[in-house]
């Protein structure tokens, strides 16, 4: 019996000892650092050794190496791992809003690359006394201002003719109706008062004057002429009459908050990173003191200013609205849009729309415009006239006389906001020369938004106002261009979006949404939902006009670029390789992109030059990103992402960067190879980005959109 104790003390004694030698063993390998990252060095290493794979056609392919398809398995594991434990839904809701399948790229004000392009330069208008000869002058006994004349402007053997007061009215997009309304004579030499009462929107003033001109025989008296253009916002009675009329009717009942303010206020091809860089009093001021929401992944949809103002105003792409091209076949007017504004107004909202440089307008530069001002209040005709003075540029791209032209479209802005400040506003305001084509010159106007938009919250307007700060776009033009951040940065434009404080309260779902949607790929599209939501909440999405989700609903955080209607093209949550531009789908995808380009000019040939491949400067396989191919549903509870294998794509994606002879273009696209079926084809628009200049004079009125394309012949061998 003592025997029989003993060998079970001793099996006992053995199993426990077996045990913790197993227990040792694997808590070794477990906080082994070689085992604990294994995964990730691979990963790395794969990483930094990735080659690009010639893939030969007629097979389907897969982007990702087998360590790429080891993640999905560990994903996996985890996930089940995560189920075994008890994870708070707090825990998973964190998460899941940390991994949204569309990832945008981190960009960073400071990069290396492009650090170069930036400096401190701004604009300097004046210089020029004959610049200051009428003024206007606000203080006066009565409310309308006077337009006076600066006698010290005139210099020694200056001697003034007349002056006249010309009224500017809108006659049509492209034509404005100009009468004379007061004329003054200078007969007497020492005459030189004026007192022209200000009592239109638009005026230009107009003044004849002698001056001595040296010549080989002497001095001669020769006739010149200044111009002076003036702008203000005349408050029209009735129309605030009936604006107030549609409101008490009860038409914005359902309005947020019984009906707020719009109020837009946007410069031209301004990334968010430029703008924080170039504009930082704006930015601080936007997000600090009025605590705006500013959307990190706001993405583009389009080329260029008119294709965002479509989707922002509309909720379609141009492409499904009715063709208003100039230059092609049963074009329309512009007036067939869908805009939103019109719904505001028949809400009971007072609308205005300014924007400069009319030659480039929004909806003239490429479509054919309205017949009629598309808003209550409309900036073009004084643009217009503008263009139209007599040497007008001699004036300088950027300044009227001693004026900064980015003074007049805010200061029309700020006229509108003070005139009708007891009526709902729907309004905005937008500068495209200074940043058009430079990525500097827009620090010139830092101060004069912050002024705007600082005044507007001094004076309690953004108490019921919702404000929006955007641009169209980023750079499109220039050498930021020619590096990725700049490629990147143009599809990244700045957005944001200021409440009230009341509104954060009284709807807090609205501010925790704007929120989580400043991560979120957002677009045109959803901000279009969101002006249908301000008119009617929380209200029936499904109801809306247009595509996309109101930023007032959370974003999904698997949404795509296809979900949001945004073309490869333009898309940022991609993934790309480099390849070698002397490959040979490459050459065949470049060859492929001119003669595209070819067939768009072919039936103006006898104007267009036939271009030729020079040079494929730059050369990418684009691959979406990993989680959107393995993407497979949210969970309905928790919304956590569920993903599964990878999808295998049966085309391969190029973008190219592409110069072309003899009009030295440089052009950039997407061109797809598809596989199973030989076929390739252009995705989405071709971007110049370079400048063309006088090069498509030829063709440019009659057909804009081909302007980036056509080298007209005359150039090739010019007399």
């Amino acid at each position: 019996m003592r025997s029989t104790n003993l060998n079970i003390r001793v099996c006992f004694a053995a199993v426990l000892f077996i045990g913790f030698l197993s227990a040792v063993v694997y808590i070794a390998a477990v906080m082994s650092p070689s085992t604990v990252h294994k995964d990730d060095r691979s990963d790395i290493e794969t990483a930094d050794h990735e080659t690009i794979r010639t893939i030969p056609p007629g097979i389907e392919v897969d982007f990702f190496e087998d360590d790429e398809a080891q993640d999905v398995d560990d994903d996996e594991d985890d996930g089940e791992e995560a189920e075994a434990e008890n994870v708070d839904e707090d825990d998973q809701s964190r998460e899941a809003e940390e991994q949204p399948v569309c990832k945008y790229p981190d960009l960073q004000m400071s990069n290396p690359e492009i650090n170069h392009l930036f400096d401190k330069s701004h604009l300097h208008c004046g210089g020029r006394p004959i610049n200051y000869l009428t003024y206007l002058d606000s203080n006066t006994d009565d409310r309308i201002g006077v337009i006076r004349l600066n006698s010290s402007a005139l210099l020694p053997g200056e001697k003034l003719i007349s002056c006249r007061y010309i009224r500017i009215d809108y006659l049509s997009d492209w034509e404005n109706n100009a009468i004379i309304v007061h004329t003054k004579d200078f007969k007497d030499n020492n005459e030189t008062t004026l007192d022209f009462p200000f009592e239109h929107e638009f005026a230009r003033v107009s003044c004849q004057y002698e001056t001595e001109v040296f010549s080989g025989t002497g001095t001669e008296m020769m006739v010149k002429q200044h111009n002076n253009m003036f702008q203000q916002v005349k408050k029209k009675p009735p129309l605030e009459i009936w604006a107030k009329q549609l409101h008490n009717s009860g038409r914005a009942k359902e309005a947020l908050g019984g009906g707020l303010n719009v109020l837009m206020v946007g410069v031209d091809s301004t990334s968010r990173m430029n703008f924080m860089r170039k504009l930082p009093k704006t930015f601080q001021y936007f997000t600090e003191t009025l605590q705006g929401y500013v959307l990190k992944g706001y993405h583009v949809i389009g080329d260029g200013t008119t294709a965002q103002f479509i989707g922002m105003f509309t909720g379609f792409l141009e492409d499904e609205l009715p063709n208003t091209k100039r230059g092609t076949a049963n074009a329309t007017l512009c007036d067939v849009f869908p805009l939103i504004w019109r719904k505001y107004k028949r809400m009971g909202y007072v609308t205005m729309f300014g924007e400069d440089e009319a030659w480039t307008g929004t909806f003239q530069y490429r479509t054919t415009g309205f017949s009629y001002p598309p808003t209550d209040h409309y900036m073009r005709p004084f643009w217009l006239a503008i263009e139209h003075l007599p040497g007008y540029r001699y004036y300088g791209q950027f300044c009227l006389g001693a004026t900064p032209k980015h003074h007049y479209t805010f200061q029309y802005m700020r006229h509108f906001v003070d005139k009708y400040n007891q009526s709902l506003k729907f309004a905005t305001a937008f500068h495209s020369q200074l940043s058009h084509d430079s990525v500097n010159l827009i620090q010139s106007a830092d101060q004069d938004i912050l002024d705007l938009i600082s005044s507007w919250n001094d004076k309690g307007y953004l108490n019921n106002t919702v404000l929006i700060v955007f641009a169209d776009h980023g750079a499109r033009y220039g050498e930021i261009r020619q590096f990725l951040q700049g490629r990147l940065e143009e599809r990244l434009p700045f957005f944001g979006i200021a409440i009230p404080k009341w509104i954060k309260e009284k709807h807090p779902e609205i501010a925790d949404n704007l929120r989580k949607n400043q991560e979120r790929l957002t677009t045109a599209f959803d901000f279009h939902k969101m002006l249908q939501h301000i008119l009617d909440y929380p209200g029936d999405q499904s109801r809306f006009q247009g595509h996309g989700i109101s930023l007032f609903q959370e974003i999904p955080l698997n949404r795509t670029c296809e979900d949001a209607h945004i073309a490869d093209h333009w898309c940022t949550c991609l993934q790309t390789i480099s390849m070698s531009t002397s490959n040979d789908f490459v050459i065949a995808s470049a060859k492929f992109l001119v003669s595209y380009i070819n067939d768009l000019t072919l039936p103006h040939r006898n104007n267009c030059m036939e271009l030729v491949l020079k040079n494929i400067t730059h050369a990418e396989i684009i691959k979406p990103n990993k989680r959107l191919l393995q993407f497979q549903e949210s969970s309905l509870q928790f919304h956590v992402a569920k993903f599964g294998n990878m999808l295998r794509l049966p085309f391969v994606d190029f973008m190219l960067t592409v110069e072309t002879e003899p009009n030295g273009g440089m052009y950039e696209a997407s061109v797809r190879k598809w596989f199973k079926r030989d076929h390739t084809e252009v995705l989405a628009d071709i971007s110049r980005i370079n400048r063309y200049g006088d090069h498509p004079k030829c063709i440019r009125d009659k057909f804009p959109r081909l302007r980036k394309y056509c080298f007209c012949k005359e150039f090739l061998h010019p007399t």
